[in-house]
Formats: structure tokens, sequence, C-alpha cells
């Protein structure tokens, strides 16, 4: 598992969205409707829109960021991670920025915020002045120049190139058309009066027989930049414990994602070891493949139905976009609680995964460890594996029976004051109920859970702890939990909502002080979508509804890393598409 973890950063380091004191959340609301504006060039979709769109990757917080970086659309891994240059161009980039000594102060951002299909149908969407797609990029871009220091500007790709053209005369500079790849001979003091310009090819071009051309073209680009150090030192310092390449030495390669660009508990995958998904169905699905060479794909279990039921958004909000107040998502853990969660504290380290016979662990990372908050908890909830959907969606206990829960702790009076902990952060579906209890046995699993539980119960007016299965009671008997009564409730399944109705009564008993008027009556039993505050940003409002939306790939060679396919549920595609103004 250490080497997804090289040259990464720390494990607790994350992402959390937009700052909240910030105007970035507003302008990606600004969004504009690109379903709308496709249709009205074309009778086909023009934008792949089923997983939202991606608004950014990198530094949003004042000063933070002098590298920014623009590029064309977002491919599968970033609507996976919903972050921007995450596949093959992102690691490709990211060892470009590491050569000239810049690990940590940029912004990427894109051409277009979702992902296209062909660029020749939508470029004057991108590039004409009044279009509301350059307008919407335009703000993003003239915020960046705004909130941040910027020293730098790289171009990948010709569209990309053509977008920073455009945006340094829509800011009142007068620039004439260079030429692919001379972007450094124009002046771009109308952006800041210290910035510098550089452009490469777009490494999606090498498919089409311009690997070469690619190379030659990232190679130029850093020694430019270095060429620009040397003649004003003070320029673009190198960030805090990078180191430089020198002129000539530049070698196209890769450079994994820093983790504290991905939110808390996103799957190790992304990022790291070159593009790792493909869209399927249309674009309704997205298959994430282990890492290279690939083992043999098997079979995907029947996608499941994945009803409406649940599902709420707000007047004007669309199923396929994602909020963006802040307080309509979960920005992560606070660091002390983060390197709790994975682990990183000395002596409190969960078990090395793979060495436990853990497939698909080394791969995946264990990540998806809560969900919920870390202040004013009343409920804290062990709950076993129940599904897939945690890999992807980055936060436990989100797939169907997450979604059942919810509608129980609605019916509690409990919408925020909660927090849920899943017995073990990995995925072992595959793995015999007796291996999967040794593994809770496990003393490091018992200990670390016993620290998390107790800074939780330390700080917070728990007046309960929920088990969920048979391998979260059976932690919750070992643990000092201060004498909080423990309600146990299994799996959620057919025959499973009795014995949770049992298990509401026992949890009113207890006296836990609601966050909102419970409900009367006895709980029916209905599922309620995952808060959008228990999840992290960037994830369309679908996500974390409707079920369990994501498989794992049926058994194949024994030892061979699992393949998991996310459906779009199909009644997104039949949600009315807002007109345009």
């Amino acid at each position: 598992m250490d080497d997804l973890r090289a040259g990464r950063g720390d494990p607790w380091e994350h992402d959390p969205g937009p700052p909240p004191n910030r105007r970035w959340a507003r302008l990606f609301a600004d969004v504009p409707n690109y379903r709308a504006l496709g249709a009205q060039i074309s009778k086909k979709d023009q934008f792949r829109w089923q997983f939202g769109p991606v608004f950014y990757r990198g530094r949003l917080g004042d000063k933070q960021a002098r590298v920014l970086v623009v590029g064309q659309d977002a491919g599968s891994d970033e609507a996976l991670a919903h972050r921007s240059f995450v596949g093959e161009t992102g690691t490709r980039t990211q060892h470009l920025l590491a050569h000239i000594g810049i690990n940590r102060s940029y912004l990427f951002l894109n051409t277009f915020v979702y992902s296209i299909r062909k660029l020749k149908v939508v470029e004057d969407l991108a590039q004409d002045p009044d279009s509301p797609v350059a307008i919407h990029r335009n703000a993003l871009f003239d915020y960046a120049a705004e909130r941040h220091d910027l020293r730098l500007v790289i171009a990948v790709g010709g569209e990309a190139r053509r977008s920073v053209v455009n945006w340094i005369r829509h800011r009142g500079g007068s620039v004439k058309d260079p030429g692919l790849l001379n972007l450094h001979t124009i002046d771009a003091g109308a952006i800041g009066p210290k910035v510098r310009l550089v452009d490469t090819r777009h490494p999606g071009a090498a498919v089409q027989g311009a690997g070469g051309k690619v190379k030659k073209s990232f190679g130029v680009a850093a020694d430019r930049v270095l060429g620009f150090i040397a003649d004003d030192p003070d320029w673009l310092p190198p960030d805090p414990g990078a180191t430089r390449g020198a002129v000539g030495k530049f070698r196209y390669r890769s450079a994994p994602v820093p983790l504290r660009d991905l939110s808390f508990g996103a799957t190790w995958r992304l990022g790291t070891g070159g593009t790792g998904s493909v869209r399927k169905d249309s674009g309704r699905s997205i298959i994430l493949e282990p890492r290279k060479p690939l083992p043999p794909r098997t079979g995907f279990p029947t996608e499941a139905p994945g009803p409406q039921d649940g599902f709420a958004a707000p007047s004007g909000q669309v199923p396929w976009e994602p909020p963006t107040r802040p307080s309509e998502f979960d920005p992560g853990p606070p660091t002390e609680m983060a390197r709790l969660l994975v682990g990183a504290n000395p002596g409190l380290g969960w078990p090395d995964w793979r060495a436990v016979g853990v497939t698909g662990a080394a791969t995946y990372g264990g990540g998806p460890v809560y969900r919920g908050r870390f202040t004013g908890v009343q409920l804290l909830v062990l709950a076993d594996q129940a599904g897939h959907d945690d890999v992807l969606f980055a936060r436990a206990y989100t797939g169907e029976a997450g979604q059942r829960f919810q509608g129980l702790l609605v019916a509690l009076g409990l919408t925020k004051s909660y927090l849920i902990v899943r017995t073990l952060p990995v995925d072992t579906s595959e793995l015999p109920a007796a291996r999967v209890r040794q593994l809770v046995d496990r003393k490091a699993v018992v200990t670390l859970h016993q620290a998390i539980a107790g800074e939780v119960l330390g700080s917070n007016p728990v007046a309960a702890v929920v088990a969920i299965g048979p391998h979260a009671q059976r932690l919750a008997g070992k643990l000092d939990l201060g004498g909080k009564p423990v309600v146990a409730l299994p799996p959620w399944g057919p025959d499973a909502q009795d014995a949770w109705a049992a298990g509401l009564d026992q949890l009113r008993a207890t006296g836990i002080a609601s966050d909102r008027k419970p409900a009367s009556g006895p709980w029916n039993g209905k599922p309620l979508q995952i808060p959008r505050a228990d999840v992290p940003f960037g994830a369309p409002r679908w996500q974390a509804t409707s079920g369990d939306r994501v498989r794992r790939s049926l058994p194949g060679d024994d030892g061979a890393d699992p393949f998991y396919k996310v459906w779009m549920p199909r009644w997104v595609a039949k949600v009315d598409v807002p007109p345009l103004p």
C-alpha cells in the first residue's frame, strides 16, 4: 500500500472544497446550462453530463497558487474524482510542475467544465466571447488572478491555448495570434505584472501518432520556465521542500497526484498509474480499473434499478450537478481526526491490508472510513460494509443500506448530530465471514477503533451507540464505550425492517436530543438520500441516492484485483433539462 502513497504527501491530507468565505462556490454554482446549450446546436448530446461538471484541482485559498494550468475538459477519471487533471494528462503535467519546483502552489482549470464529445461541434461555445461557456470560464480565470499572485500560466493543448489568448483579450490585452506553441511570445501583463506564459501539446495527441511532438513540447516548456527563472530567480521560487530540475534534463514521465488535491476518502487508484477508468453505456456508467497490467475483467452483477425514492433537490437544481454551498458538502475531518482515521498516529495504524489478504486494498486503498460530523455527535454508529458505493463515493454507508438508515435517523430526529464509522475501511466482500471476523479481532483494528471512539465520546454528548451487522457488534463488545447503551441492528435486508423498527424504539428510549422534530408514528422503512452535507464537494446530487449504484466485478483469478462499475440511475435522464434564458 505504501507505493500508492509514495510522492503523494501525507495520507491524511485532502482538499476540503471551495472555502466558505470566498466567491469560488458561487462562481461554480453559476455553471452554464451545458445540456441546453448543446441541444441548441445539435440533436445529440454534445457533453458527457451524466457525472456532472468538474471545476478545478489545486489551491483555492488566497495567494496559495502561483501557477495556473489550463486544459480542455475532464475525462472519466476526473468525473469519478470530481477534480481536474487526474488521469494521464494530469499525471504528466504533475511531473512537469515537479520539474520546475512546484508541488503545491498551483491551480488547474479547464476550457469546459463538462466533458465534451466532439470539439469541432462545440468550439464556438468555447471561444466566442459572448458564449455563456466563455463568459463563465473567464469569470473563473479572473477570480484566480484576483485571489492569487499568479506568475505562470501553462496551457496544455490547443484549445487551452486559445482559451488563454481569449482570456487576455477579455482583460483588455492586445494579442496577435502567434500560432501553436508560441504562447511564451505573448505579453501577459493583462493578467498580472509578473505573469509569463508557456504551452504544450496535449498528451492525448500521443494516441494519434504525435507522441514525439508531445514529449518535445513538454521538454521545451520546462526549459523555457527554467530560463525565466535563471533570468529572474525571485520570479518563481520553488515550493517549500520541492526540488528543481535542470535545463535539458526533463524527461516525459508521470508523477502521482498529491492526496491533498483529492477529497478525503477518495480511492487511491485515482491520480496514479495513468488513466484508470473507461466510460460505458453511452456515458451512463464508468468502470474503474486496477493498475496496469490489467487482469482479465470478469462481468458485473446486474445494475440496480435505482428508484428515485427519497431524492430531493431545491427548486431549480438538477440531479447531474453538485451542490456548491459550503453547507451542502463535507470538507472532510479536521487534521488531527484525519490522522487518526487513516491510522497515521504512532502505535495506531490499520493493518497492512494486502499482507493480511484483502484483495484490491493495495490498489484502491482504505478511504471510506466515516460519514457524518465530529462535533455535536449524539449517536455514534459502527457499521459493517454494505455494498460498494463507499469505494467511489468516499464516505461510509452511502448505498441502499445507508439510505435506509438515513430514514431511520430522520425518524429519530437526527439530521446532522451523528457519526458513522465503518468496521473496516476496505472492501472485504469477497472474504468468508470467518476471515472478516479475524480481521476485526486483530489488535491493531480494536486499538485504533478504541482511539476513534474515545476521541468522539470524550468531546461529544453521545447518548447511544448503534452497531449494524455482526462484525460491528463483535467490535463494539471489545470497546470501552463509556457505559453508553449499545443498540444492535442486523444488516439491512428484506427481513430487517422489523428489527430496525425495534431498534428505533430502543434509541428513542435513550433520551437522544434531536436536532429536528422527530417523525411521529412507526418508521416506514423507506430510504432517504444521503444528506449533501455528508458527501465531498463535486459529487452530483444523484450520487449517494437511488439505492446501490456501484458493483464489484465477479470473482476472477485468485488474488486478481477487482474492477468497479458505477451507474447513473436511469430516472436522471428523464428529468427535464431547464430551458435557456
